[in-house]
């Protein structure tokens, strides 16, 4: 038995340097070295593997799942990433998306201050009652001195040698090596907030800005992997989401899922983990319902994952 797994490890790892090689014609070493030198390229292979990812993980649930390609010849009707159905005959549109990398230092967590700030945000109010065992019912001001309290008890250095705070016009130069250490501190106890990035180009698909509009798809996946570790999917019914302050038709750039503390995720409405649920309440309340013969469906996106179109 040993003897076979290392020989499938031995013919991945040569399978693995022979596609290297003949698509980017350098060694696995140069190769690893520039993912670890580009951010983007470390983005699009993410992106790339959270769409495989959730497939596969779809089929295996008994979902029909095809790609819907990048251009079109005429005009583009779905901009989605995916269609998905579970009776081969009535299809929705699914859209993959990965969490905003940047999300503790946007939100500039690495300030006590701003950190109670973000957290007692109404639009976290479900989530950190669950994270505080609180009825959620706490006035502003009581909910700013718990979540204090909670911080410095797990995150006890915002009590002493994180306790000044470091103005924003020090947080990209002067002081960026304390800004890292802060939000490292903060990984390192087990926190991280979730939100989502959605950005579109705009005038594309009738957009008057840049995110998508809300009629673009019906289901959002967001993959946490960035602040989790492990390629684990939440969905939201658009329907469901709030829109755009500038535009009804739109959806935001900026949604706060939930938190990441210490193995736990903490959800915020409408975002579940329960993929059977939100395809259930697309259904009830009037999603897109493509019919089979309006799919377009990209021939070269072909994982084996058992439905037919």
């Amino acid at each position: 038995m040993r003897g076979e797994f290392r020989k499938e490890l031995v013919d991945s790892l040569l399978k693995l340097r022979e596609y290297i090689w003949n698509n980017f014609k350098v060694d696995e070493q140069i190769f690893m070295e520039a993912l670890e030198q580009s951010a983007n390229a470390r983005g699009y292979l993410i992106g790339a593997i959270s769409e495989l990812a959730l497939s596969y993980s779809l089929a295996t649930y008994g979902y029909h799942i095809h790609r819907i390609p990048e251009k079109w010849k005429g005009e583009k009707r779905h901009f989605a990433d995916f269609y998905v159905s579970e009776d081969g005959a009535v299809w929705y549109l699914l859209e993959v998306k990965g969490l905003k990398s940047n999300a503790e230092e946007w939100t500039k967590l690495y300030n006590l201050n701003k950190l109670v700030r973000f957290l007692s945000d109404k639009a976290l109010r479900k989530p950190i009652a669950k994270l505080l065992g609180l009825d959620g019912e706490q006035k502003d001001a009581e909910l700013k001195q718990k979540l204090t309290s909670w911080i410095i008890d797990n995150f006890p250095k915002f009590d002493s040698e994180y306790r000044e705070e470091i103005p924003d016009e020090r947080a990209k130069r002067e002081d960026r090596a304390k800004v890292e250490e802060r939000l490292h501190y903060l990984r390192e106890g087990g926190f991280a907030p979730l939100l989502t990035h959605l950005v579109s180009k705009a005038g594309t698909g009738k957009r008057s800005q840049a995110t998508p509009r809300k009629d673009e798809f019906d289901i959002l996946a967001v993959n946490l992997f960035l602040r989790v570790g492990e390629h684990k999917f939440v969905y939201a019914n658009t329907k469901e989401l709030p829109t755009s302050k500038n535009s009804k038709d739109h959806l935001q750039q900026n949604y706060k899922i939930g938190l990441y503390f210490k193995g736990e995720i903490y959800l915020n409405d409408p975002w579940e983990e329960d993929f059977k649920s939100i395809f259930n309440s697309v259904k009830k309340k009037g999603g897109r319902s493509i019919p089979k013969d309006d799919l377009n469906i990209d021939t070269r996106w072909l994982p084996n994952l058992g439905g037919k179109p």
